[in-house]
C-alpha cells in the first residue's frame, strides 16, 4: 500500500485546529443564497474549508463515532453544522436547522423538490 492509501480517518483528537476557526466568514467569505445562483462558488469554497481542517468526513459521513469518542465527535459535529449556519442565507438556515440533526443530514436536506442539496460532497 503506498504511503496515503490509508483511507482510515485521524482520530478526532488531531482535529483540534478547527476550533481556532472563530469566524467562518474569512475562510468563506460568500453567503449560499440560490437567488444569486452562488452554489457552485459557496460549495468549493466551503469543502476546501472543511478539508483543510480535516473534517470533510463530517459531511459525507466517512467520520463515525464510536462509544469512545462520541463526546468529542459530537463536538465536531456540531461545529461543522455552525459553521453551515453561519454560511447560508436566512431562508435557507429556515430550511435545515432542525434539532438532533448532524452535519451530514444537514449538508443533505433536500431544498427543493428537484433535488437540490446544500453540499454535494
Amino acid at each position: 500500500m503506498a504511503v496515503g492509501d490509508d483511507l482510515t480517518p485521524p482520530p478526532l483528537s488531531s482535529m483540534e485546529k478547527a476550533f481556532g476557526v472563530t469566524n467562518i466568514k474569512k475562510h468563506v467569505p460568500l453567503v449560499l443564497d440560490l437567488d444569486q445562483l452562488n452554489y457552485d462558488a459557496w460549495s468549493e469554497l466551503f469543502t476546501t474549508h472543511c478539508y483543510s481542517f480535516g473534517v470533510l468526513g463530517f459531511l459525507d459521513g466517512t467520520i463515525a463515532h464510536t462509544s469512545n469518542d462520541a463526546n468529542d465527535w459530537k463536538k465536531l459535529d456540531s461545529l461543522v453544522k455552525v459553521w453551515i449556519y453561519g454560511t447560508i442565507s436566512t431562508s435557507l438556515l429556515q430550511t435545515v436547522l432542525k434539532k438532533n440533526v448532524t452535519a451530514k443530514d444537514v449538508s443533505r436536506r433536500s431544498l427543493w423538490s428537484e433535488g437540490m442539496y446544500i453540499l454535494c460532497v
